[in-house]
């Protein structure tokens, strides 16, 4: 949480709503796993605006998004 609050300082964003799920026993152990507005890499936001936070423990809740390799030179 640490981490997401400090980088939604760099980009002059602020925190909106957390949503703690029932099983965060420790704010500090539990990671964002879901964002509102969503992440877009070309989309620009209004500076001040606030992002919404759902923060679990379950590591199962976790996507990374991976973009396969490129093979065709292969």
């Amino acid at each position: 949480l640490d981490q997401s609050k400090q980088l939604l300082i760099t980009y002059s964003l602020n925190i909106g709503a957390l949503t703690f799920d029932a099983d965060v026993k420790d704010s500090a152990a539990a990671f964002v796993y879901r964002q509102y507005p969503v992440f877009e890499a070309d989309a620009q936001v209004p500076a001040g605006s606030s992002v919404d936070l759902w923060l679990t423990e379950d590591s199962t809740k976790f996507q990374i998004d991976v973009v396969p390799a490129d093979t065709s030179n292969l």
